[in-house]
């Protein structure tokens, strides 16, 4: 299964500092004809860990819902009754994600 960390890497400015970056973050846009939608329930506000067991049975994979909705800010956007898209378990699957 691929983590949200397996696509980073350390990365150092001027002095040598490390820091840790995004550097092979998927594009998911390309595979939006098989998205679907999903409204999240009251109990599942400011919860993607929750919200990813129940589509992709893993709380592990939240990153990829922050993903493919293009979520900048984390918890804050996994508002009571918004539509999130996701991709269904067997595609991710397929695309060797999961």
């Amino acid at each position: 299964m691929l983590n949200y960390f397996d696509n980073m890497e350390i990365l150092y400015d001027e002095k040598n500092i490390p820091y840790t970056g995004i550097f092979n973050d998927i594009d998911f846009r390309k595979y939006k004809t098989y998205f679907k939608t999903y409204r999240i329930k009251p109990e599942e506000q400011y919860r993607p860990d929750k919200i990813a067991w129940k589509l992709l049975k893993s709380q592990d994979l939240s990153w990829i819902l922050d993903s493919i909705n293009n979520f900048e800010t984390g918890i804050k956007e996994y508002t009571q009754d918004r539509i999130i898209y996701y991709l269904d378990i067997q595609i991710l699957n397929n695309l060797g994600i999961i």
